[in-house]
């Protein structure tokens, strides 16, 4: 029987692709790292054949000792934390051969935030591979992305990198959409960074589950099946791209259906006006980030989800519901 440890599987993420996995492969035995028992509930509720072992990111000898035992290993958690992906290479290498695929981010490529301009640059992963590879270690998520491709030969590693994740998963009711909604909640108004021009490539959370999924079938496969490995195991995982401008305006007409802003304009803020609500909006939402995902469409997959805005509507209905508490900084899978 096939053994997978997951990073991250109590998350949005990493919940997701359990649910995946779940129903493509439902004799898999499954361990999951979880902080405590009330976070471990969140999956074995609905799973209850998942094993748990009680930990942190930094629980660095339980996190080797589990990658030792796997011959699968997922990580979907914090996608900068350096030392859980160096625990997960150590114990790997001691079995002398196992997979590992790792959640990174497209925002290691964001460009520098203005948001009166859309970059004409998008990155291909396979076109722009070597670039990307190489990129400075100061980036977002790029010493992190060097440690995975560290890995002994034995180990095959896969990275995937999704854009902007939106939708809601089954089990795990959080997504990313909360960063932007929560600030514009408690400014007051709509507001895009600049003219809202920057773009961001963008993946339902179900559709980037299915990548993983995609990815872990060719593991099952002798040699690893037709998937990249490796040097060339680097994998985007966006399915379309949404200005800010629109992403600021399908939010903020949502809000204000549901009562929480008094009407669905949208201001025009600079960038330190937007750091003033939090230093850290200008990135995801006044930079632009666009990729086309040409490894995981060679390797036939197709994204069948609904597009960005279509969904963000939807989320913003169901965690804005007048009577539920706000919903605020979600998890950022940039």
């Amino acid at each position: 029987m096939t053994k997978v440890f997951i990073l991250g599987g109590t998350g949005y993420v990493g919940g997701a692709v359990i649910e995946q996995l779940a129903v493509e492969y439902p004799d898999l035995d499954i361990t999951i790292l979880a902080r405590s028992a009330t976070k471990a509930a969140l999956v074995t509720a609905r799973h209850p054949k998942i094993h748990v072992v009680t930990g942190d990111l930094d629980s660095s000898a339980i996190i080797e000792e589990q990658s030792a035992l796997a011959d699968i290993v997922f990580n979907c958690a914090d996608c900068d934390h350096e030392e859980s992906v160096r625990a997960i290479n150590r114990g790997l290498e001691k079995r002398e051969s196992g997979y590992f695929i790792h959640t990174s981010g497209i925002g290691m490529v964001w460009d520098t935030p203005n948001g009166n301009v859309l970059n004409d640059k998008i990155w291909d992963d396979i076109a722009d591979l070597d670039e990307l590879r190489s990129y400075p270690v100061e980036a977002p998520h790029s010493s992190v992305e060097k440690i995975v491709f560290e890995a002994p030969s034995s180990i095959r590693v896969a990275l995937v990198s999704p854009g902007k994740i939106y939708g809601i998963a089954p089990g795990v009711k959080q997504f990313t959409i909360p960063i932007y909604a929560s600030s514009i909640i408690r400014y007051g108004s709509g507001f895009t960074i600049g003219t809202g021009a920057a773009t961001m490539g963008s993946i339902h959370v179900l559709d980037l589950a299915r990548l993983f999924v995609l990815i872990f079938a060719e593991a099952l496969k002798p040699n690893g099946g037709i998937a990249d490995w490796g040097v060339e195991g680097y994998y985007f995982a966006v399915s379309d791209e949404v200005s800010v401008k629109d992403h600021a305006r399908i939010i903020s007409d949502e809000l204000a259906k549901l009562g929480h802003l008094k009407n669905n304009k949208v201001e025009v803020l600079s960038i330190e006006e937007a750091k003033k609500i939090h230093p850290f909006l200008p990135y995801p939402f006044g930079s632009n980030t666009r990729a086309v995902a040409s490894r995981a469409k060679k390797l036939g997959w197709k994204p069948v989800e609904p597009g960005a805005l279509e969904s963000i509507a939807i989320d913003i209905q169901t965690e804005y519901a007048p009577g539920l508490p706000i919903s605020h900084w979600g998890p950022l899978g940039l």
